[in-house]
This record gives C-alpha cells, structure tokens and sequence, in this order.
C-alpha cells in the first residue's frame, strides 16, 4: 500500500493559495476536500486528494465539475472507511 502524507492546515492552505476563512468557504461549497481530523485540534487533507483538487483548477475544470471530483473523493474516504471496518 502508498504512503499517505497528510498535509497540516496551514501547508494546506500555503498550498491552495487561500486563507482559512476562504477555505472553510470552498469546503462548504463542495470544491475541496474536507478536513480530516488528526487529533484534539488538529486537522488536515490527504495530500493526493488536494493535489486532485489543485490540478483540476489548473485543467480548468468547472465549479460544478470540481464538486464531482470532491463528491468522489469524499465517496472513496467512506469506502475504506468501511473496508477498514469490515463492513464491504
């Protein structure tokens, strides 16, 4: 299985070029992953899952694409979650 390296909020938010405020925005918008929780309160992303994100923008893509590509991302989160769990 490929390492995953999860980013800390504020290399994630050096990386998206955005401020916390703007990125709780786009997050409850649907157009970047949502945070994962690391502990008391501490959060981050997945870095493959904003690296996705970063270069869907880059393409291009749409707003309502980059909603499609979250949806999935988020959707493939709750199948290893389940995987993880034994429940698929």
């Amino acid at each position: 299985m490929k390492p995953v390296k999860i980013l800390r909020l504020p290399e994630v938010l050096e990386r998206y070029g955005k401020k916390e405020t703007s990125y709780r925005e786009a997050m409850a918008s649907g157009l970047v992953p949502m945070f994962v929780q690391l502990g008391g309160r501490s959060v981050g992303v997945p870095e493959h899952e904003l690296d996705q994100v970063i270069r869907a923008r880059i393409a291009g893509l749409s707003d309502d694409e980059i909603r499609k590509l979250v949806t999935r991302i988020h959707e493939e989160r709750a199948r290893i979650a389940a995987e993880l769990i034994g429940g698929a």
